[in-house]
């Protein structure tokens, strides 16, 4: 038996039922210039999934909770996996039959729990436009994210997904894997321990942990565990990138891709001094303030076509005026901070501006919260598309993927700093900028933090911002020494 401890039982053990620790991958597919080529029946989706289902036990293995929480929980073969269950075909409206719509039916999905009953993953597979267009919503809980070496879509569909319409089982006739085979295919699951085997198991594991871990329990929860997740990360670096992708046109998601991934880690003693200096404002709004400060100096380093391009797509691109009755040239006045080098404010100034802009925000997600239909999104190239995890304490968000608009904008990501916040004090923040490739998270404390950088692009390495927001770190802490000595 595995047992569930880390990252993975911190997410597993923080999830409620109206903060769900899922995370959200869509994947699009269009027709090619192949007019043979036809989208794949369900049966062949199903086909394909349960092979990889086979042979990868991390996707059949469900959590089982030791008798009594007396320990952690241990990972265990579900002898009655469902296919079924876990691959669903979801029909559109016809007025959702777009990539607008296929997003916001994986808001809707991501915002569920997942059943703890069974295998934490699930796949609805879309098909739209007669056939013409497809699309995969993979939903996985984290806990089980931070095993997989992959995403879920590649861990069930490594090869190109037109092969899954050579397959042909049209006539077949699928059937759930009670009796060990599916397919063709032999599968015996372990035999589940009985509650006497997972209690003297829970003893072992109990007498195994430290002593100063017992004071704080074995099931993670508290600051321990929060500090834990954030260890687990600075020690193993085993978050996987994961991303929900909202590009302009249907692509396929490339597999084997090259990715980098940095972090930085802040010593209890700077955040305590850092929260010394700022006592009215939180660890977290000068970590992202500090992470704005470093994405300016990154882009400033890109090419000019580049950055026209950015620049370009955030202007023409703006948020629809509708909803909150805001103008097109107020919400442009916002983006200065990108047009860079002409911008000048410190990191102090900067934080100064991400605190009064909290009215601001408000707005920003009364305007998500008050409409069912999104309307225009800003440019996917710069749209922060959230995953299900960052509704931590802005689960009032009908729209996962709505809390943060623009990541690089202290005035959009101060809208975090709602009332509604994890009463904890803890915070996970994630974005993706599709088009560069670039995913930045971090987890702030009060004597605990960090900050990971993961890239996927050609262009550039993670390791590229980590440095810049090092730097930035460092000429702020020497702005704070200066201010010292003159007073």
């Amino acid at each position: 038996m595995d047992i569930v401890a880390g990252l993975p039982l911190a997410y597993f053990k923080l999830e409620t039922d109206s903060s769900p620790m899922n995370m959200t991958q869509v994947v699009l597919f269009q027709k090619g210039n192949n007019k043979e080529s036809v989208a794949p029946s369900l049966d062949a989706v199903k086909y394909a999934a349960m092979q990889e289902v086979i042979r990868n036990k991390l996707l059949r293995q469900r959590i089982v909770e030791s008798p009594f929480h007396f320990a952690n929980p241990v990972w265990l073969d579900d002898p009655h996996l469902d296919i079924h269950h876990h691959v669903q075909q979801k029909v559109l409206s016809c007025d959702l039959m777009s990539t607008q719509g296929i997003l916001e039916v994986a808001a809707d999905l991501a915002a569920d729990n997942l059943d703890r009953s069974s295998p934490l993953w699930k796949v609805f597979y879309i098909t739209f436009n007669h056939g013409e267009s497809f699309a995969f919503v993979c939903v996985t809980h984290r806990s089980l994210l931070c095993r997989l070496e992959r995403t879920l879509f590649d861990s069930l569909f490594p090869h190109n997904i037109d092969q899954l319409t050579e397959n042909k089982i049209d006539s077949l006739t699928v059937e759930c894997p009670k009796t060990g085979s599916v397919f063709g295919y032999n599968w015996l699951p372990e035999s589940l321990p009985s509650r006497n085997e997972l209690l003297n198991f829970a003893k072992s594991d109990w007498l195994a942990i430290p002593k100063q871990t017992k004071a704080f329990g074995s099931m993670l929860v508290g600051r321990w565990a929060k500090r834990k997740m954030a260890s687990s990360l600075v020690e193993k670096q085993d978050l996987p990138p994961q991303w929900i992708s909202a590009p302009a046109s249907f692509f396929n998601m490339p597999t084997g891709q090259k990715r980098s991934l940095a972090y930085v880690s802040l010593s209890p003693q700077q955040s305590r001094q850092l929260l010394r200096v700022f006592k009215n404002c939180k660890i977290r709004d000068l970590i992202l303030t500090l992470i704005t400060t470093a994405l300016q100096e990154f882009m400033a380093q890109l090419d000019h076509h580049t950055k026209d391009e950015l620049v370009a797509l955030i202007q023409s691109n703006a948020l629809s005026s509708d909803p909150c009755k805001l103008e097109s040239e107020e919400i442009l006045d916002d983006y200065q901070l990108l047009r860079l080098p002409t911008n000048t404010a410190s990191p102090q100034e900067q934080l100064q501006i991400l605190l009064n802009r909290r009215h601001k925000a408000l707005e920003f997600n009364k305007l998500f919260n008050n409409t069912t239909h999104i309307g225009r999104m800003p440019s996917p190239i710069l749209s922060v598309l959230i995953n299900t995890y960052e509704k931590l304490g802005l689960h009032h968000l009908h729209k996962p993927f709505c809390n943060l608009v623009i990541s690089e904008q202290p005035r959009v990501s101060g809208a975090h700093e709602l009332n509604g916040f994890n009463k904890t004090e803890d915070m996970s923040f994630a974005s993706l900028l599709p088009h560069i490739g670039l995913h930045i998270s971090f987890w702030a404390q009060q004597d605990s933090t960090c900050i990971t950088f993961t890239t996927s692009s050609p262009h550039f390495e993670a390791q590229d911002l980590a440095d810049a927001f090092e730097r930035s770190l460092k000429s702020f802490e020497e702005d704070l020494f200066k201010k010292r000595v003159q007073r």
